[in-house]
């Protein structure tokens, strides 16, 4: 089974490790938490975090197959 294991950095997960079963939909809801709170513009923003989050959605896509 895949597993996700944080770095002992003594912040976050610091070393906890975590089934990806387990993991997947938390980080769902997360996304489509941060996905509500993004509001559409009307002009282009270089502060625009979109662009990331889709293409870390694809990664995880491609990984998950």
């Amino acid at each position: 089974m895949p597993t996700y294991t944080g770095k002992k950095d003594g912040r976050g997960w610091n070393g906890r490790t975590i089934q990806i079963i387990d993991l997947e939909p938390l980080m769902e809801k997360l996304l489509f938490k941060r996905l509500e709170e993004v509001e559409a513009a009307t002009e282009a923003d270089e502060n625009d975090l979109r662009p990331e989050l889709e293409a870390s959605l694809a990664r995880w896509e491609r990984w998950k197959k």
